[in-house]
């Protein structure tokens, strides 16, 4: 089923990522909570959906800072030992600005990462479209 971007954009602006990827892009929901430490501070995790072992996290900043990409790859590299496979959501608590990051693993290739940044008021299609 093809995505309908019409239907998909505006669940993307408004923050509701759980119904993007249950509803629109047909992943399961899930509800599994953890939190974990890097540096001194405690990062909290949501799984939204997941699909096939690949699970989609949500990690809300309230108060409006995001991560930086260093703390962001050693939260990675910890969810790992909960789910190997996963896509994480670096959101500010009114999901204004959100950074999404997966890394790529592959027998004897150094990981890769990839992140998109979104910005409400961002059609967001370069997030939509991979």
């Amino acid at each position: 089923m093809p995505l309908d971007f019409s239907r998909a954009r505006p669940l993307l602006q408004d923050g509701d990522l759980a119904k993007l990827f249950v509803e629109e892009l047909g992943w399961e929901p899930c509800r599994q909570k953890l939190t974990m430490r890097a540096g001194e501070r405690d990062f909290a995790f949501a799984a939204m959906a997941e699909k096939r072992g690949f699970t989609a996290w949500l990690c809300e900043s309230h108060d409006g800072r995001l991560p930086d990409h260093s703390t962001r790859l050693k939260l990675d590299r910890a969810l790992t030992q909960t789910s190997f496979e996963h896509l994480i959501v670096f959101a500010t608590g009114d999901r204004a600005r959100q950074s999404w990051m997966w890394v790529r693993r592959e027998p004897g290739k150094p990981l890769s990462a990839r992140t998109h940044e979104f910005t409400r008021g961002q059609p967001g299609d370069s997030i939509l479209q991979k």
